[in-house]
Order: C-alpha cells, then structure tokens, then sequence
C-alpha cells in the first residue's frame, strides 16, 4: 500500500494488473507465480495524462514449465492495439523466444488503434516478424476469448496451436463485406465471422465453452509438450487388448485405439470433429510424449482427404519444432475421391505431408494396422520417405492398390468373359492378396521392420521411442 501512495505521488496510475479482464486470465493460468513485466509502460492522452496500455506482458510457472503471456484487454479502448501495445507484445515474444519457452497469447482486441495511424500497423508487422522469428524457439499456443480480426486473425493463425471459445469473434474481413460477396454468388453463412465457423474450415485448434475452458485446455496441452521425457504409472508391460477387438471389427474407431496405446488412457486430440478421418492428438507412451496421426476407418474409411493432409502436415511440422517423436497408425484404402476433395487442391496439399515427413527431423515410428493400398500409404509415414521404424500388426492388408481395383485392372477382360465372373474374381483378389499383398511382400523388400501381434503394439511403440531418442 506505501509502494502504491509513493507511486501516485509520482503522477503514476493504478496498474492495469490491478482488476481487469486480462489480468484475470493470466492469473488463472500462471497464479500466483506471475511477473508482470512493463507495468506502467503507456503514453500521455490529449489533456497530457498518462494512459497505460491495455495488453498486459509477463511470465511465470505451469507446473514446472516456464511460460511468457500477453493478454489485451478488451474492456479497455476495446482492446485496440496501439504502437505501445505492438511494443510490449514484440518484447514479450522475444524473450519468451531467447528462453525457449512457451508463449500464450489471448487475444481480445477490435483491432488496430485508429489514432496511431501508421505506428499501428507498423506495429502489426512487427509482431508478425517477432512470431515468425519464434518459431522452433518453444511452443506458440494462441488463446482467443473475444475478438481476433484483421491483422490480429493473422497473427492468430501464425502461432502453432489456436485455441478459442465458442463464441468468440474470428475474422479478415468485416463480415458484412463478405456476406454480401457470399450472397451475390447465392450463398448462406450465417456463422461467419464466429471461431466456431473458422474451426469448421480448420483455422482454430480446439473450441472452448468459455474463458475458464481455454485456459484449462492451455494447461492441459502443456502438460504434454512442455515435458516431452517424463514418468507414468502405467504399466510398460501392458498389453493392448482392445486393439485386439477393434482391428477385428472394421470400421473401428481409432479415438479407442489412441486411448488404449496412451499411458493411463489420456490424450490431447488437436483440431477435434475437423476432417475425422486422420486423427492427431498428443499423449504420452510411457512417460515419452508422441505426435499421433492415426487413420479412422469410422470416418469416410479412413480415406486420406486433402483436409485431412493440411491438418497432419501442419501438425508434423509442430510436433518437429518440439522435437517430439510422431507415431503414425496407418489404415487406410487410399485418397477420398469425393468431389470436394477433387476441387480443393488436393496434390498439392498431399505434397506438403509427403513433404512434412521427409523433411522433419524427428522421430518417426510407423505402424501399419490394418489396410495399407496405394500412394496414400506411402505418404503416410512410410519407410520410403524416411521412417525410422516401420511395424505393421498381423494380418495387416499392404498392396499396391486395392486388390479390387487391381484385378479388375490386370484380369478385368478374363474376369468378364468367364462362366462365373463373380467366383472368377474372387479367385483372382484371394490369390494377389496371398502373393501380392498381406506383409510378407513389404517385408521382404524392407519396408517393414517386423510384424507383431496387436496386443502388443504400445509396448512395441514404447520400445521404438526409447530406441529412437
């Protein structure tokens, strides 16, 4: 209390940190353990009194974890961000940056601060260039409870993890630009503009029901990546057994699987309800936190759509600044051929997860657990682009192309001429899966390194990362 009279006397104002929206978030997630760095740093209005900034900067412990954090606060000046603000935001992410540490940032914020003109948006590309200069410096996990528009979307969208809630608002463009461009061209979109809409198109990570959930969430994501080597009371010996049931009933759903292979059960999915059919998620494989990128043959097969390429990419990608092993669990009949994968640019998004794995220098552990046809295995971890350890489970199902498709391509004119085109057919695909297809082939070749019983495949992973690291 004496600090703060001497403090006034002095012409200075109460601290930002005292009672205010993002106060109160970075001390839900840091606690008592928080720094603030820059408390009084502001500028003088009209009348020449002194303003302080509306983005609070500081750091302090999750768990053991170090961790740096800006929040803007959108009750005061809307947030708007200033070349102050711009400022304090860039120092933060430096240092978080000279550390290795995780940043989190909560964005709340309408945008640039008018009156600063210039300053401002200059202020935008600086921390654009502070956050790309980051990255690989430690995780860039993006928090957004409020609004995030503008340039400030875009900064979002350069972190590596965006997380928001619901109903929180998320866009470029003002929406009612865009809904009259959607309208002449006979389209609705009533959500646009909302981090709901955006998780639909991939942008947003995870979506929160409120504040008190996305920092929650933070928390919880941390306590995967912030410590990639650590303990579990999970048995190393345990078996797998409902991985036993589950590769015996097609169509299963590979959320079971991720869950019966994590320690303890628990696991952090990236990107939830978003292009289903290849799951990534964060968990941990005997105290060892892994990437997983899994197939789900309950979602369109399995099939690897141009979504669901982007997604794994961008994930791989993150998993690698971290250095965290990427365990892939592949069961798959190739490429989605609907026609909205066909019009979305999709070898060009199938190259940049080849790409994702050939180029990352992490550890790749791959596992064939069910179908493995065509170029979509290949791109999906396989040993040919790279692949530390490739196992594939019995009776896994490896050919070049669906045995379907392959014998009515070599044998299809035989197959339509014969007394019994069905009983033809199925001799042929019985007879290019015994010598064609199954592991044997892969196998020999060396594509595969071994082939194991599904029971147990967590301590086969378990043992490939230790081996790995």
């Amino acid at each position: 209390m004496e600090r703060l009279k001497r403090q006034a006397s002095f012409g200075l104002p109460e601290k930002k940190s005292a009672d205010n929206r993002a106060a109160s978030l970075i001390r839900k997630l840091l606690g008592a353990t928080f720094v603030e760095l820059g408390a009084y740093h502001g500028s003088r209005d009209a009348d020449g009194k002194p303003v302080l900034c509306n983005t609070l900067t500081g750091y302090g412990a999750v768990g053991e974890a170090l961790v740096y954090a800006f929040a803007q606060d959108g009750s005061d000046r809307d947030g708007a961000v200033s070349a102050v603000s711009a400022e304090k935001i860039v120092s933060i992410i430096n240092r978080s940056s000279s550390e290795s540490a995780p940043l989190i940032g909560f964005f709340d914020s309408c945008g640039a601060q008018l009156y600063d003109g210039m300053a401002a948006l200059s202020g935008y590309g600086k921390i654009m260039h502070a956050v790309a200069r980051k990255r690989g410096h430690g995780p860039m996990l993006a928090v957004i409870t409020g609004s995030c528009t503008g340039g400030l979307a875009v900064i979002a969208e350069m972190f590596d993890v965006v997380i928001a809630v619901h109903d929180a608002k998320f866009y470029v463009n003002p929406t009612y630009i865009a809904r009259d461009a959607l309208k002449e061209q006979g389209i609705s979109a009533p959500e646009l503009g909302t981090a709901s809409a955006a998780a639909m198109r991939g942008e947003i990570s995870l979506l929160c029901k409120d504040a008190d959930d996305a920092v929650s969430s933070v928390s919880r994501l941390l306590s995967f990546i912030a410590y990639p080597e650590g303990e579990t009371s999970d048995s190393f010996e345990r078996m797998t057994d409902k991985a036993v049931q589950l590769f015996a009933a097609p169509g299963y759903d590979s959320h079971e699987l991720i869950k019966d292979v994590c320690d303890n059960g628990d696991y952090f999915e990236s990107q939830p309800g978003y292009a289903n059919e290849l799951l990534t998620a964060f968990g941990r494989i005997c105290g060892d936190t892994v990437a997983i990128v899994a197939s789900n043959p309950s979602h369109h097969q399995g099939l690897l759509s141009e979504r669901a390429a982007r997604k794994a990419a961008n994930f791989i990608n993150f998993a690698n600044t971290l250095e965290i092993p990427v365990v892939t669990l592949v069961d798959t009949e190739g490429f989605d051929t609907t026609a909205h994968t066909e019009l979305e640019r999709t070898a060009s998004h199938m190259a940049s997860l080849a790409y994702a794995y050939a180029s990352t220098s992490n550890t790749h552990i791959t596992v064939v657990t069910g179908r493995a046809y065509g170029t979509a295995s290949v791109i999906l971890g396989s040993r040919a682009l790279g692949a530390d350890i490739c196992l594939a489970v019995e009776n896994a199902d490896m050919s070049i192309l669906d045995p379907d498709t392959v014998v009515q391509f070599i044998y299809g004119d035989e197959i339509d001429s014969s007394s019994d085109p069905a009983g033809e057919r199925q001799k042929r695909v019985d007879e290019w899966k015994r010598v064609h297809a199954g592991t044997v082939e892969a196998a020999m070749y060396g594509d595969i390194d071994d082939v194991i019983a599904p029971a147990e495949l967590r301590a086969r992973i378990a043992a490939a990362v230790k081996e790995c690291r």
